[in-house]
C-alpha cells in the first residue's frame, strides 16, 4: 500500500472512533417492565388459547421444541421500524428459562450488544438488552455511524418467556425517534394480551 492509502485509511479509522465518541447510542433509558413483571401468572400458565382468541388470527404460530406454543405477534410497522412481540408457552418452566438464557445470550453478546439491565431470579426474572453505536459497513469499510435504536425485552414468569423487541432502521438523530413510548405501548399491550 502507498503512504496516500495509509493515510487515507488512517483518517477514516480516526473519523469513525471520533463518530462513535460523539454519537451516543440509543438505549433503553425510560422502557418500564412493571407492567410485565408485575403480572401473576403462577406456575403452568395455560391461556395462550385465550390470547389467540384476542389475537383474532393476527399472529403467527410455531411449537416450541418441548411441544408448547410460540406466538409470534406483530406490531404496527412504522416505516423502517420493526416492532413484535413473542409469547412463548412452555409445558414445563425449565424450557422456558433455557429460552430466556439463550435469548439472553443471543441478545447481549458481540461487538455492539449490551446489557442493560437484568433483574430476578430463577423462574421470574427479566433482561433489557440493546445495541450501541456502530458502523455501518461494506464490506468491512466503515459507510456511516448507527445510533438507531434496538432494544430486547425478556420477560420470564414461570413456563412462559415473553420478549418484546424494537428495531429501527433510520438514524435516530436525522428522525427524532422517540422509541420508548413505543416499547411502553407493546409491553403494555402484552401484559393485556396475558391478563
Amino acid at each position: 500500500m502507498t503512504r496516500k492509502t495509509w493515510t487515507l485509511v488512517a483518517l477514516l479509522a480516526l473519523l469513525g472512533i471520533g463518530g462513535v465518541l460523539l454519537f451516543r447510542p440509543s438505549t433503553p433509558q425510560g422502557v418500564n417492565v412493571a407492567p410485565l413483571v408485575g403480572l401473576e401468572l403462577g406456575e403452568g400458565y395455560r391461556q395462550i388459547e385465550r390470547v389467540k382468541e384476542k389475537l383474532r388470527g393476527e399472529f403467527y404460530e410455531q411449537n416450541t421444541h418441548d411441544g408448547g406454543t410460540r406466538l409470534i405477534i406483530p406490531r404496527r410497522q412504522d416505516g423502517a421500524i420493526y416492532r413484535s412481540i413473542e409469547l412463548h408457552q412452555f409445558q414445563k418452566r425449565e424450557g422456558a428459562l433455557e429460552e430466556y438464557l439463550s435469548y439472553r445470550a443471543t441478545f447481549t453478546e458481540g461487538l455492539s450488544r449490551r446489557l442493560y439491565l437484568e433483574r430476578g431470579s430463577q423462574f421470574e426474572r427479566y433482561f433489557i438488552s440493546y445495541a450501541t453505536t456502530r458502523f455501518d459497513t461494506n464490506h468491512g469499510i466503515p459507510m456511516g455511524i448507527i445510533t438507531a435504536p434496538e432494544i430486547l425485552i425478556g420477560v420470564l414468569k414461570q413456563n412462559l418467556f415473553v420478549s418484546v423487541s424494537y428495531s429501527s432502521y433510520r438514524s435516530r438523530l436525522r428522525w427524532g425517534l422517540d422509541y420508548v413510548p413505543r416499547i411502553n405501548e407493546d409491553i403494555e399491550y402484552a401484559r393485556d394480551l396475558l391478563e
